[in-house]
């Protein structure tokens, strides 16, 4: 797992060191054009940190608690997913069980990157048009929302 957990961090950093951050629905796009699973756990891991972030934000403004909740829930499945199919990639490049600590701690620097750019896409879109939902986050929203359902089948 610790091959994984690095070789999905060191994926995560070549992209944002070459400044080329890919949103949710980019990663899932990737994923379906390459083929490449990891691709699809960076989608999901980005997926978790926009609806932990989202679901924050509609309980704490605009006190919904119940969709927030759902957020949360959703966040928490597509978590689930993303060490699922990182454990098979693991499994088929021939290592052993993967360790769930190991692809928290990976999934804490990526989502840590997609708080703080998500964050500055709320903040933008807010000053500029006084929502908090701008086009990418409507995208990566849905996104995220599709791969939750999807993967539930």
């Amino acid at each position: 797992m610790k091959y994984l957990a690095l070789s999905t961090l060191l994926f995560i950093s070549s992209a944002r060191d070459q400044n080329q951050w890919l949103n949710a629905s980019q990663m899932s796009d990737k994923a379906m054009e390459t083929g490449d699973v990891l691709y699809m756990v960076g989608a999901l891991q980005r997926c978790v940190a926009l609806q932990s972030l989202f679901g924050a934000l509609v309980e704490k403004r605009a006190g919904e608690q119940e969709a927030g909740q759902t957020y949360g829930m959703m966040a928490h499945r597509n978590f689930a997913n993303a060490y699922q199919i990182n454990s098979m990639k693991e499994k088929s490049r021939g290592a052993g069980v993967s360790t769930v600590e190991s692809f928290v701690e990976a999934t804490i620097v990526v989502m840590e990157e997609a708080s703080n750019q998500y964050g500055t896409l709320i903040t933008e879109n807010q000053a500029r048009d006084g929502d908090l939902i701008g086009r990418v986050i409507e995208v990566d929203l849905k996104t995220c929302t599709a791969l939750y359902e999807g993967m539930l089948k």
